[in-house]
């Protein structure tokens, strides 16, 4: 079978959601059938399953399954335009010839996710807009390997959300209107961000959401998530505390880019963080590491002088790098202990929440 690049384009996103830390989901299913003269291309993950059916004629039964990275490279290192594809060997118009490895398995179950999917009545149907705000929290995804059930943002009372649970929980406020929680796995993050896609409409299934990417149906096996919705009153109220102190992003970040010299040494990047009258007095103090101290301009209530809080110069530093020239620590008075604070925009776009270390 014979086949263009432009047609086989689709293969990129088969090797974007590639795992090759799992066995056989760095894999392409091909299966030719000459019955109906179509071609399906298939990959299945924990995560995320991909299917695409392509109207060719075909001279001759066959399924194989290959490696998807190793065949996406082909197509776009070769200098042909045609490409040829049979059931032991990929042919490049220029007369290169390759053959792949080969594996004695298949894709069987993707095939009852469709006949399931086939038999539902789609559940929701939600467009979700302002995807490129995903950047600004994808880093604070829990880890598939480590939490599974924050690997994960999450659309939540119309913000982007997401969380490692130990140390940060970012959110980001969207143009969507969705009154339901709206779960974005990992690969489904990964495939939108690099695609550069700022709408998507995704339909709902019991066990499954799909849509449909560049010529892709995507299909997104539903996890149970435990994603904190951070909006609820009980929560809310552990960091979103009574008082406000605004600090100029460019001073602070560069006093931090200064201190994160003596700082990186520290356990966990720790910094100390005294709030004055008008300054904030960041100190980097940990035994054996060194000291260093640097003094910032900043608008604290009366109530706040002499609060200090303990925090990772890492987090700190990734935390402000999406915020706005001038933003907002909600911390409590003096005297007060907490175990969060909020950093936040001026105007409410960009919220972190950040678990602040205990002396």
């Amino acid at each position: 079978m014979r086949f263009t690049k432009e047609e086989l384009q689709f293969l990129e996103i088969y090797a974007i959601g590639a795992d090759s830390k799992i066995e056989f989901h760095d894999k392409v299913q091909i299966i030719a059938n000459k019955e109906k003269n179509t071609v399906k291309f298939t990959q299945m993950s924990d995560q995320i399953n991909f299917v695409t059916e392509i109207p060719k004629q075909v001279d001759k039964d066959f399924e194989i399954i290959i490696p998807i990275v190793q065949l996406n490279n082909l197509l776009k290192l070769s200098g042909s335009e045609e490409i040829e594809l049979t059931e032991d060997k990929i042919k490049l118009g220029d007369g290169s010839t390759y053959e792949l490895s080969k594996y004695d398995f298949s894709y069987t179950n993707i095939e009852d996710i469709i006949n399931n999917l086939n038999d539902q009545k789609t559940e929701h149907v939600y467009k979700v807009n302002d995807l490129e705000k995903l950047n600004f929290v994808k880093n604070y995804m829990g880890e598939f390997e480590i939490d599974k059930a924050l690997n994960t943002i999450a659309l939540i009372n119309n913000h982007f959300v997401a969380s490692d649970r130990r140390n940060v929980i970012g959110a980001v406020k969207s143009n969507n209107n969705i009154d339901n929680k709206v779960y974005l796995s990992e690969k489904t993050v990964k495939l939108l961000s690099i695609c550069k896609l700022s709408t998507i409409e995704l339909s709902f299934y019991d066990g499954y959401y799909t849509f449909e990417l560049g010529g892709v149906k995507v299909i997104v096996n539903i996890i149970p998530y435990i994603l904190p919705d951070i909006f609820d009153e009980n929560i809310s109220k552990k960091y979103m505390h009574p008082y406000e102190v605004s600090i100029d992003k460019k001073e602070l970040n560069e006093a931090l880019k200064r201190i994160k010299v003596v700082a990186s040494s520290n356990n966990d990047g720790r910094i100390y963080i005294t709030f004055k009258e008008n300054i904030l007095v960041i100190e980097s103090k940990e035994e054996y590491a060194g000291y260093a101290i640097e003094k910032v301009q900043a608008d604290v209530p009366a109530k706040v002088v002499g609060q200090e809080i303990i925090v990772s110069i890492h987090f700190l530093m990734s935390i402000i790098s999406v915020l706005s020239d001038d933003l907002i620590i909600k911390i409590d008075e003096y005297g007060k202990d907490f175990v969060a604070i909020a950093i936040k925009d001026i105007d409410d776009s960009k919220l972190f929440v950040y678990q602040v270390y205990r002396g």
